[in-house]
């Protein structure tokens, strides 16, 4: 795309250039840095994301391993996975952590990472909304009709 500075010789003072450079090639120079370090952060940053979800499936795979259950550390973990699944209707207690073995507590934190890949953490097991709706369902307080 043209512009009105592409008239001026690279290394000619523009009157009035802005962002603080004098020049086209100062500017272009200054360009092609910002856009190296962006192209850097994102390959940095697809590095950090696979690390997490290297980390996090597995963890997932733990806490539904342990979710089922009737015990409390199951109901524990079954009300974080609501919380990532829809975390309007189920808030989480961040009390409820405390409940939980330290090798399950980890497994939330890997967990709590997974979901910050950007793609919903039920998505990662087949079936995902189907478990998900199970956990819903033993979660729900039964009201009983008089």
């Amino acid at each position: 795309m043209a512009s009105i500075y592409d008239s001026y010789p690279l290394d000619q003072k523009i009157p009035g250039f802005f962002n603080g450079y004098d020049s086209r090639r100062e500017m272009e120079e200054a360009n092609r840095e910002a856009t190296e370090r962006f192209m850097e952060e994102m390959f940095r940053q697809d590095i950090v994301k696979k690390q997490r979800v290297k980390a996090g499936v597995p963890a997932l795979q733990r806490l539904l391993e342990v979710a089922p259950g009737h015990h409390g550390q199951a109901q524990h973990i079954r009300r974080f996975l609501l919380s990532l699944y829809n975390g309007f209707e189920w808030p989480m207690d961040m009390r409820r952590l405390r409940c939980l073995d330290t090798d399950l507590q980890q497994a939330v934190l890997a967990v709590i990472e997974l979901d910050w890949c950007r793609r919903e953490v039920h998505t990662y097991i087949k079936d995902g909304d189907d478990v998900f709706q199970r956990f819903w369902e033993m979660e729900s307080p039964v009201i009983e009709d008089d």
